[in-house]
């Protein structure tokens, strides 16, 4: 761009609105760093956080609705976690600007806990500070801390999948009714311990104690009351990847390939080739037979628009498809589908066709589609 001003910078909200797996923020910041003349910054960065919601293991493309209700506390936190990861790694940006530092008014929203909010604040409307401000407080801060996060997670499983504390401190141990777990694994200011046992239906004392650079020592504590949970099944998107093998048309930049790439957002996405061109469809080659699970979907605009489609499977790719996942009566402009299917679904072709768009001169047009199976135990 060419445009006056001696710097530039831009609004990007990876992790949020865009998939930001795999270093996806920092390889666009180095693809632009690369074209632009100017120094770049990042204007805008962030994610909402309701601090009523909270989740373990928590999976973007399944459980965070960023326009919708899903919004829990700590995959915001986490959230702010990788990207200052990235930042830091980045020294030739020249700001980073989070948005924003308090939950405010956002007439026509009905996302997180609360209608008419934004929160991507580091703190609540109310100036609650969230896990979030912690993190920041112990990279920025010179003043000695320590944070255990997650704690109006207060009813949760059992076995707990990561235990999370911020400090400035070089070393933080984790103490679970008055026994030690051991020091956290650090990274930077993040202290973690993995799959942590606490008491099921009654109350455990979690507490984490820092010991500074003097030997004096910072702690910080909760209390939580664990439940049995039916562990889960690890599954794997087999679909990812896999060549298509029909498409029935295609908008020039947004081709097939980008349907099951894993990239769900707006810059990868299949789209068919004109508005209203119903019936559209793509069938994807598992390149074998597979027993199926589970079906996610992302649709093009997610809170805007309401797309109705089916998703089917064959033996053959000429043969007779059986409609697996049926939403061809759906009025929800959510965008995120993820359908665990009532009886495994058994087949090597999968098709996804869009048969309508509520919204008027709507292209046929596809973010991502998963389809997952149990992994071998």
């Amino acid at each position: 761009m060419d445009l006056p001003g001696d710097v530039v910078g831009y609004n990007r909200y990876f992790g949020w609105y865009i998939d930001g797996a795999d270093n996806a923020f920092g390889k666009w910041l180095d693809e632009y760093h690369k074209k632009e003349k100017r120094p770049i910054g990042v204007t805008e960065y962030g994610g909402g956080g309701a601090i009523s919601q909270h989740k373990d293991s928590i999976v973007w493309a399944e459980d965070i609705d960023s326009w919708g209700p899903r919004h829990p506390e700590n995959y915001q936190s986490a959230l702010h976690e990788d990207i200052w990861r990235q930042f830091a790694q980045r020294p030739y940006l020249w700001g980073k600007f989070v948005w924003c530092m308090f939950d405010f008014a956002s007439d026509g929203r009905e996302e997180g806990d609360t209608k008419g909010l934004n929160d991507k604040g580091l703190c609540t409307r109310e100036r609650v500070p969230k896990d979030a401000y912690y993190f920041y407080k112990s990279v920025w801060n010179d003043e000695p801390m320590v944070w255990l996060t997650e704690k109006r997670f207060a009813e949760r499983s059992s076995v707990v999948p990561q235990v999370k504390a911020y400090s400035s401190a070089e070393s933080v141990e984790l103490f679970v009714n008055g026994v030690s777990q051991g020091l956290g694994a650090k990274n930077g200011t993040v202290f973690t311990w993995e799959n942590i046992q606490i008491k099921e239906d009654s109350a455990s004392e979690i507490k984490v104690v820092a010991t500074l650079a003097d030997s004096s020592t910072l702690e910080d504590e909760a209390v939580w009351t664990g439940y049995y949970v039916e562990p889960e099944v690890p599954q794997v998107n087999i679909a990812l990847g896999k060549p298509i093998v029909y498409c029935s048309s295609q908008e020039n930049g947004n081709p097939p390939e980008k349907i099951n790439d894993g990239m769900a957002s707006d810059s990868s996405r299949w789209c068919a080739a004109t508005a209203n061109d119903y019936p559209a469809s793509i069938i994807i080659d598992l390149e074998e037979t597979h027993t199926l699970t589970k079906i996610c979907t992302v649709t093009h605009k997610p809170s805007q628009r309401a797309y109705r489609f089916t998703v089917s499977i064959a033996d053959e790719l000429d043969g007779e498809y059986t409609v697996i996942v049926d939403h061809s009566d759906n009025t929800d402009t959510t965008g995120r589908f993820s359908d665990v299917l009532p009886t495994p679904a058994v087949g090597r072709y999968l098709k996804i066709e869009v048969t309508e768009c509520l919204q008027s001169n709507a292209f046929a047009c596809i973010w991502e589609i998963e389809a997952y199976e149990a992994a071998e135990q």
